[in-house]
């Protein structure tokens, strides 16, 4: 799918803060942080398995983050 099929994609799924302009941001970073992708020509086309695999692993990188945030802090007891 189209980069703006792939952002309309991720609004119906609720995350509307995924726009056509963040996925251009995520392809051009050398990185690679994005969703997989593909380019035929000047047209970047994703599909919908390398989405929900992005999707998942931010997810999850997110689930891991606020855990560690909420995690119980261990004090160092003087002997």
């Amino acid at each position: 799918m189209t980069r703006e099929a792939a952002a309309a994609y991720f609004a119906s799924l609720g995350f509307t803060h995924i726009t056509v302009a963040s996925l251009h941001a995520l392809a051009s970073k050398p990185a690679a942080d994005g969703p997989r992708y593909f380019r035929f020509g000047r047209l970047t086309y994703y599909s919908k398995a390398s989405l929900d695999s992005w999707l998942q692993g931010q997810i999850e990188k997110a689930e891991q983050k606020a855990a560690e945030k909420n995690a119980p802090k261990k004090r160092d007891r003087a002997a």
